[in-house]
């Protein structure tokens, strides 16, 4: 597998590569690359090759994200605060005269991206480098170019060959980024090293627990779990010895997170669940601190936690008031970015 990387377009400064800030700030530039400016010239370029992110997957992965682009651009929150506003910008910006033609043309770039994968390693040594890739029907060469010739901030390096593939670095964030020279996968990761990874595909996606017919779902494979024991049990009341995979699922529509956490024997996910209820229960009453806040109490109010057996079920319901901030927030640092 091999690939090269670049960055983001605009990941806020002071993200290092590696860092848990890092693949947010490249998931989010990504999906601002969707809505407008360089994406419709992306997807427009050139022939376009369909891909499947999850296709590009190693075994290798200590956590792995799957994302469904597709209907997650479809949220009513996401196509309100997110896209319409970004689409809305770029029409106005002075320099968007291939972007409106592209939009006016009915060119949409949401249409050609359907899916998204992160893979992260190295947890268990406290110090997590990640991958990501994005599929669906693209064009080969033309991220790079893309963003090398909308570069008007200076943001990135300038285009590198490596292995028969383009590679750019958003100079920030030191974040790579490249195509599949398979199917033109977009590809980008902290560690370019970690490109040569995920070039190519292979059956390595089955190993792990991404249900297809959620929108977001994760698995902390038991490598990683296991390191977060100790952290566990700084919890007062608790005491466990080991922990098993963890699997994650969640929606926007309804706001939901799901998690089934692996602690293998059920004398200790009983401990588990006693613990933290009993934390969930001070933290709701807490009139100062972190949980204090209007939506963190909302948070904490839609939390339940069950013991089955081994595993702990742990429900999460988010208010849709929350989903539709968030949305909004990353929506106004998505059209700060397309303004430069």
């Amino acid at each position: 597998m091999t690939t090269q990387g670049g960055a983001q377009g605009g990941p806020p400064r002071g993200g290092r590569k590696g860092g848990k800030g890092a693949i947010v700030a490249a998931v989010v530039g990504l999906l601002v690359l969707v809505g407008a400016g360089v994406g419709a010239y992306v997807f427009w370029m050139g022939s376009r090759t369909k891909s499947v992110a999850r296709e590009h997957l190693p075994g290798s992965c200590e956590v792995v994200i799957r994302v469904d682009v597709e209907s997650l651009l479809e949220a009513k929150a996401v196509q309100k605060h997110i896209v319409e506003p970004i689409e809305e910008k770029a029409t106005e910006l002075e320099n968007a005269g291939e972007v409106s033609r592209f939009v006016a043309a009915k060119i949409d770039p949401r249409k050609h991206l359907k899916e998204l994968v992160v893979c992260v390693t190295d947890v268990s040594q406290g110090k997590p480098s990640f991958v990501g890739i994005m599929g669906g029907s693209l064009a080969q060469d033309a991220v790079v170019q893309a963003l090398d010739s909308h570069d008007e901030d200076n943001a990135f390096g300038a285009p590198k060959e490596h292995d028969g593939r383009l590679v750019i670095q958003h100079k920030d964030s030191g974040i790579y980024i490249t195509q599949s020279t398979e199917d033109a996968a977009i590809l980008f990761s902290s560690d370019k090293s970690r490109l040569d990874d995920v070039d190519g595909t292979s059956g390595d996606w089955k190993d792990y627990e991404l249900p297809l017919d959620k929108p977001i779902s994760a698995q902390v494979t038991k490598k990683a779990a296991e390191s977060l024991t100790k952290q566990l049990n700084a919890i007062p009341g608790l005491s466990l010895s080991g922990a098993g995979e963890i699997e994650v699922t969640g929606s926007l529509e309804p706001g939901r997170l799901d998690a089934d956490i692996g602690l293998g024997d059920p004398e200790g996910a009983k401990s588990f669940v006693s613990a933290v209820n009993s934390f969930l229960s001070i933290a709701r009453l807490s009139p100062i601190g972190p949980t204090s806040s209007k939506e963190a109490k909302q948070l904490l109010g839609g939390t339940k936690l069950e013991a089955d057996g081994g595993t702990v079920k742990v429900k999460v319901k988010i208010p849709d008031d929350l989903v539709d901030e968030a949305c909004e927030q990353i929506g106004q640092w998505a059209v700060e970015l397309e303004e430069g």
